[in-house]
């Protein structure tokens, strides 16, 4: 095998691993704990204004059973507690639970895997330029007649 062909296979081969590394890892945000995230705080007083969560979702129990941890969601179709947020008609995010005045604060923790995702794909492209011109270099230089002799 040319060793030009042997550096291409084995960088694709890196690339290939590494792609599906991250693939796996950006399918799987709650086991690698990243994405959607929810954290609540216990409020000492009664606020102004406040909902009352009857039946919250497993996740926002999770968050109001742990005070100050983070409860990773996954994605946000895991939850309707932002939506609760929304359609109230006080937007608030101070709620009441079990006889106790929480404020559920919702954010998203973003890893370097989507960074390193566009990377991949910029690597990909680059390798794949490469090749064609290598191998349009490599056509040409045998084209020519004084090729031969070399």
């Amino acid at each position: 095998m040319k060793p030009r062909i042997l550096v291409f296979f084995s960088v694709s081969m890196i690339l290939l691993v590494l792609t599906a590394l991250v693939l796996y890892v950006m399918s799987n945000p709650e086991k690698f704990r990243f994405g959607p995230v929810l954290w609540a705080e216990t409020l000492s007083t009664k606020p102004e204004t406040y909902m009352v969560l009857t039946d919250p979702d497993p996740y926002v129990v999770e968050a109001l059973s742990n005070p100050g941890s983070l409860v990773f969601v996954g994605y946000w179709d895991n939850t309707n507690i932002d939506e609760l947020i929304e359609i109230h008609r006080y937007r608030t995010n101070n709620v009441e639970y079990s006889q106790a005045y929480y404020t559920i604060t919702m954010g998203s923790l973003d890893p370097v895997y989507g960074s390193f995702f566009w990377i991949l794909i910029f690597s990909w492209i680059g390798l794949g330029v490469s090749f064609v011109v290598t191998y349009v270099h490599g056509r040409a230089f045998q084209k020519r007649p004084d090729a031969a002799r070399n």
